[in-house]
């Protein structure tokens, strides 16, 4: 059920909120699945039909009773695109916020008794600030290719990673139409090989640009999402270093979550290891588990991190065929915690 939510600015600003709100046939179950997704993707990201395959989160928690709502974040996809300025932590997070609220008082068609946060890259550290700030929201948090260091080379300095394979969106012929601002992105066609898919998957080819690439506000959004995952931030943000929960100094957002984590990676996943993340290449869950855990609540991390080892998957987790085992082992998970 694709619908456009009226959702306002810090401000009051008036926007809507793109979003698809789905179920099996039936009535609504009482446990919707909230996914928020990550930098120059949409909502298309968690349900995505690439040629012959159909690569989808929602299906996999469709069929295992829930309900989904995907939503566009502000300023990408089908939600409203306003001055990229305006596109910010926290008017991402209250927009985000206000669609949480309408699911829960029935406004959207169905009244849901649980809401559970899955997001994915840059849409896990809104997971990260959302739990932070309105603890009434999730009943659980799904975070998905985040890890708490963002090293240089990746992002926040000259010649890293994403300014490599950044465009401004208005120079994109998918996207000159739109009216954006030169502060709108998007990546260039043949990025998503190097920065989303691993070997284990089949996709590899830049066609994938015309069915799934978007755009997102930079720096609004994203430099300040991200620089909430810095560990070591650079200089130049002016930012300290994050410590471990409980200690003196800047703690992460994610130190105040009460609610039951589920933390998950590519094993080639560049943004969490290898040259571009903090731990080794390949991955493993051992590890992930093991640098985590300092940013959560204690014993929050135990026996809910998962990495597909020895499956070449890359940072879109999703499209890779570990895909399948990675699902099974979330929702089991999910549902033998009561959820």
């Amino acid at each position: 059920m694709e619908m456009d939510i009226p959702v306002s600015g810090p401000e009051g600003q008036p926007y809507t909120l793109f979003g698809n709100l789905c179920k099996k046939q039936g009535d609504w179950p009482s446990k919707v699945v909230f996914f928020v997704h990550g930098t120059t993707l949409d909502s298309r990201s968690f349900d995505w039909q690439f040629k012959h395959k159909h690569y989808s989160a929602v299906q996999k928690f469709l069929g295992a009773g829930y309900a989904t709502m995907a939503v566009d974040r502000l300023g990408s996809g089908r939600s409203t695109a306003p001055a990229s300025t305006d596109v910010t932590v926290t008017s991402t997070v209250a927009t985000l916020h206000q669609v949480v609220e309408k699911l829960r008082d029935g406004s959207l068609g169905a009244s849901f008794d649980s809401v559970y946060f899955h997001g994915h890259s840059q849409g896990s550290v809104f997971g990260w600030v959302l739990g932070q700030a309105y603890p009434q929201d999730f009943d659980a948090f799904v975070i998905v290719g985040a890890i708490h260091d963002t090293p240089p080379a990746l992002f926040g300095a000259p010649g890293s990673l994403l300014e490599t394979y950044q465009l401004q969106a208005n120079l994109d012929p998918a996207f000159s139409d739109l009216g954006l601002d030169p502060g709108y992105i998007t990546m260039v066609d043949g990025a998503q090989g190097v920065l989303w898919f691993g070997a284990g998957s089949h996709i590899h080819s830049s066609d994938v640009a015309e069915t799934l690439k978007s755009f997102a506000s930079f720096p609004g959004a994203v430099e300040a999402a991200l620089s909430l995952a810095l560990q070591n931030p650079p200089p130049e943000l002016g930012i300290p270093p994050l410590v471990p929960c409980g200690q003196p100094g800047r703690t992460s957002p994610s130190c105040a979550l009460t609610k039951p984590v589920y933390v998950m990676a590519g094993d080639v996943d560049t943004s969490v290891c290898g040259g571009y993340g903090p731990l080794p290449m390949p991955c493993t869950t051992s590890a992930l588990e093991a640098f985590e855990s300092q940013f959560y609540p204690p014993g929050a991390l135990d026996g809910h991190v998962y990495i597909p080892e020895g499956t070449q998957t890359g940072h879109y987790l999703f499209a890779h065929d570990s895909y399948d085992a990675a699902a099974e082992w979330l929702i089991s998970t999910m549902q033998a915690d009561g959820l």
